[in-house]
């Protein structure tokens, strides 16, 4: 039977604490940009009088500092879609780095075009962006800070504010080191696209590998990160098999770190060992736990204030009390679209469960 060697679950979710530091890392690179945004703002605004300015000539206004946000957004588009490109170059030489400790083959690594078709050209599993590829996910978001800040600036004109008024809503203020500003919170935006688009990547780039190396890796494993912030959708998918490039793989919301591990050949299967995979405890430090053990699995091992702020008071009462083994509360969790389900569902199929959970 065709399995995950334990060691490729450990590689792989020590490489996520990795992936999530590199994730802030990329988003950090549009600084530069985001003081270019207030440059333009500082030129094209903050000098001007818009009391004094006719309805006309504040819509100019708009759209000449739009088109210029617009511009450098564009511009910083360019070095983001370079840098996932290397990213994803750097996770397929990763992949078959790892998959060499576990078995000696000489493995194939896709080339660069590959890789970059594969990332920019496979949609998102995403929840409300599905079926989006890469660059119309990255320019909905900059559109939303484009339309913002002009309804900022329309909005202010015609509430009769002060030019500086404007500014200060658009650029934030110093006390705050400028967080409270909208061009702040387009920076958020772009972090949240950014750590969602690298996540993307990663497993694109790992199935590219994979695709090249079938008479090795047959499948793949879903590997959700292990704490109290993981989504239902993810706690509900870890551990579930998929055929390569058939199936929902993550990122499967915004932000989202679920990975993936290879599941090798049969001829494989006496591949394993006690290896470990990392979880977060409740005091936010990493530790390792059995690597095939599963998220609820682990969750049952946890004290009751975790259980509680990853499943909310009553459904992790129903979890410790009711007698549901984690294999059985994580098929009846979540729907078939992976979505929780109700409190009232749930009893619907557990109402045994409910009594003995005193609920």
């Amino acid at each position: 039977m065709a399995k995950t060697p334990s060691k490729l679950i450990n590689i792989a979710t020590r490489h996520q604490l990795f992936l999530e530091g590199h994730k802030t890392h990329i988003a950090n690179q549009f600084d530069p940009f985001l003081k270019q945004m207030v440059k333009s703002l500082e030129k094209r605004i903050a000098t001007k009088q818009l009391t004094e300015f006719s309805r006309d000539r504040t819509e100019k206004l708009i759209a000449k500092l739009q088109e210029d946000i617009s511009d450098i957004y564009k511009n910083y588009y360019g070095v983001w879609k370079d840098q996932i490109v290397d990213f994803a170059k750097y996770e397929s030489e990763f992949e078959v780095k790892s998959l060499k400790q576990i078995v000696e083959f000489d493995f194939v690594a896709p080339s660069r075009k590959q890789l970059q078709s594969a990332v920019f050209m496979t949609p998102l599993n995403t929840k409300d962006y599905k079926g989006y590829l890469l660059k119309p996910f990255f320019e909905e978001w900059s559109e939303r800070t484009i339309k913002k800040v002009g309804g900022i600036i329309r909005n202010g004109y015609t509430q009769g504010l002060t030019t500086p008024q404007i500014v200060r809503e658009i650029k934030g203020t110093k006390g705050l080191k400028f967080a409270d500003g909208q061009l702040a919170r387009g920076k958020k935006d772009i972090t949240l696209v950014t750590r969602t688009a690298l996540q993307h990547t990663a497993n694109e780039a790992r199935q590219e590998t994979w695709k090249e190396n079938k008479d090795i890796v047959k499948s793949v494993r879903i590997v959700a990160t292990l704490d109290d912030s993981t989504t239902a959708e993810c706690r509900s998918r870890d551990g579930l098999i998929y055929p390569i490039g058939s199936g929902e793989f993550p990122p499967y919301h915004i932000g989202c770190r679920t990975t993936t591990a290879a599941v090798l050949d049969e001829r494989y299967s006496f591949l394993d060992s006690n290896s470990t995979r990392a979880a977060r405890n409740e005091s936010g430090k990493v530790e390792y736990v059995p690597a095939k053990q599963s998220y609820y699995e682990w969750l049952k091992t946890q004290p009751d204030k975790v259980q509680e702020f990853a499943l909310g008071k009553q459904r992790a009462r129903l979890f410790r009390d009711g007698g549901i083994s984690a294999e059985r509360f994580r098929k009846i969790n979540v729907g078939k679209d992976f979505q929780q389900i109700s409190l009232d569902e749930l009893r619907k199929l557990e109402p045994l469960a409910f009594e003995k959970a005193g609920l």
